[in-house]
């Protein structure tokens, strides 16, 4: 046996084994579709459940949700980072009518938009807007998962939703958009 296997009973291993059957779904579809950088999120998380030295205390699916949601948090930072800026001569030659198809946001403009807003706002507003909004989970069950009241989830809810939007404002108020 491993050093692995001695320190966490066969249920946590076979828990982890079912739960991480739908995490490359999961990241999949919070990855908008990207399947390298899903890819990358369900191994970097799977990696880090079983290099950690406790278990969850509840449900193993959340809990590598959680994980996974910081991974890909930290892959949308990385991308943010790698970004190049477009060389001013990539523009020299086109034409007024040529430009103008840059004034409408494509869907991964948008896409790329909304990945940099979650990115700027606080960890705990990125995770509860996800949570709310992307995985449907009601203010109760966030409440529950969080350990806090309703009322409570519903004040970082608001607070989370004016960050993000001023965020997606400030970006595409910038011009970068």
């Amino acid at each position: 046996m491993t050093e692995w296997e001695n320190r966490v009973g066969e249920g946590w291993r076979r828990s982890l084994a079912e739960a991480s059957g739908g995490l490359f779904a999961w990241a999949f579809s919070q990855a908008a579709g990207d399947r390298e950088v899903a890819m990358d999120v369900a191994q970097e998380t799977m990696r880090a459940a079983l290099e950690t030295a406790h278990p969850p205390r509840g449900e193993t699916g959340p809990w590598l949700r959680g994980i996974a949601r910081h991974k890909l948090a930290d892959a949308w930072r990385a991308r943010r980072r790698a970004v190049a800026t477009l060389p001013p001569d990539l523009l020299d030659g086109m034409t007024p009518s040529r430009l103008d198809v840059l004034d409408e946001p494509s869907a991964a403009t948008v896409r790329d938009a909304v990945r940099d807003a979650l990115a700027a706002i606080p960890s705990d507003h990125r995770e509860v807007l996800l949570s709310k909004y992307v995985e449907g989970r009601s203010q109760r069950e966030i409440a529950v998962e969080l350990g806090r009241t309703e009322e409570a989830v519903e004040s970082l809810l608001a607070r989370a939703r004016q960050g993000f939007s001023g965020a997606f404002r400030r970006d595409v108020m910038e011009g970068r958009r």
